[in-house]
């Protein structure tokens, strides 16, 4: 009877054990991505994958890699599309008409013929969009350019044996803003030039680092005399050159502003303001002994800067920068090259054999 029923019991268990096993078989088990995809998902694609331990892995891996765009070209086009934007929005202003007419004439307003002229234009806002053109003024001085497209427009100039106002080039608008030039082929924009002439050997005074030459002022209006050529002070009238200076000091130490004023002489002889770009030939006429400068309330500046042409007691002529410093140290400084032999030629060449440096000791 036992062994029939332990019999009995082996059986069971045998037919419980084999169900446990068809069932454990049966149930489908998640298939988890391979480590190389995961990775490369976590990381959006950007690091090496491990190396897949199955055929089929390595098969997903590549078809993973042949679709995936490195970040640097996905960077690459976002920046291009951009840039296309930006092209977009501009590519108005850089496809205006170009239309420009010009004319170069020298100091005297005469026309000069055979002027270097090249023109220099951007079709479009990116490297490669740059243009240029090169002309030669004709026998009346003029010149044009038509029939292109840009922002704006530069033109350089010069000619050998001139001298080119404004170092030889200029730059025209020809979209938004104020300064937009209107073409005109009966109104040429103007470009200047200045013959060249022998230079001769001139005297200059200038300060020991080439700067101005330095003076103390009184703030009183007492004189103060210098000479050109020796670059000292001077008894009065003994000089070639006198600044007297005058100012108000006011009563609020807070106060920012004051008044002021100035006189420059040249005794015996006479001076004139210029604004000439290219002072270099000295007029004729036109000097007065003393010339008077005083502060601007309405833009009021404790600084002057003022060139002039001088004519001399003893007949010679020069040219000056004359610099003021306002304030309760004061003084002025001066830059002047004169020509010894009288000539009203004041071109300088500091190469030039026979020129003359005063002397740059301390006044």
């Amino acid at each position: 009877m036992k062994t029939r029923i332990f019999a009995i019991c082996s059986i069971a268990t045998a037919i419980i054990c084999l169900l446990l096993y068809l069932l454990h078989n049966s149930r489908p088990e998640a298939n988890p991505l391979p480590q190389a995809v995961v990775t490369l998902t976590n990381r959006q694609l950007v690091e090496q994958p491990a190396q897949p331990q199955a055929v089929e892995n390595q098969q997903t891996l590549n078809t993973a890699k042949t679709t995936t765009v490195p970040p640097t070209a996905v960077a690459s086009a976002e920046l291009s599309s951009e840039s296309n934007g930006i092209d977009s929005r501009l590519l108005a202003r850089w496809q205006v008409p170009i239309e420009f007419y010009g004319k170069v004439v020298d100091e005297n307003t005469n026309p000069v013929a055979g002027v270097n002229i090249n023109f220099n234009w951007s079709e479009l806002p990116e490297r490669g969009g740059e243009r240029t053109s090169d002309v030669l003024s004709d026998s009346e001085g003029l010149f044009s350019l038509q029939g292109k497209r840009g922002e704006s427009l530069t033109v350089s100039f010069g000619k050998k044996g001139y001298y080119s106002s404004l170092r030889g080039q200029r730059t025209f608008n020809f979209t938004l803003g104020p300064d937009v030039i209107s073409p005109d082929p009966q109104n040429p924009i103007i470009f200047k030039l200045k013959k060249k002439v022998a230079q001769e050997p001139l005297m200059r005074l200038t300060g020991a680092m080439i700067g101005p030459r330095q003076y103390q002022l009184d703030t009183k209006g007492t004189p103060t005399d210098i000479s050109f050529y020796t670059g000292k002070r001077t008894s009065q009238g003994a000089g070639q050159f006198r600044v007297a200076y005058w100012m108000d000091v006011p009563q609020d130490p807070k106060q920012q502003q004051f008044d002021w004023h100035c006189q420059v002489t040249v005794p015996g002889g006479g001076l004139q303001m210029t604004t000439e770009e290219l002072p270099f030939t000295a007029p004729e006429q036109g000097y007065q002994e003393s010339i008077e400068i005083g502060s601007n309330t309405n833009a009021w500046s404790d600084r002057l800067e003022q060139n002039f042409y001088v004519h001399l007691a003893d007949g010679k002529y020069g040219r000056v920068k004359f610099s003021l410093v306002c304030g309760g140290n004061p003084f002025f400084g001066v830059e002047a090259l004169i020509n010894p032999s009288g000539s009203k030629n004041l071109e300088y060449d500091k190469y030039l054999p026979g020129n003359i440096m005063v002397d740059q000791s301390a006044p």
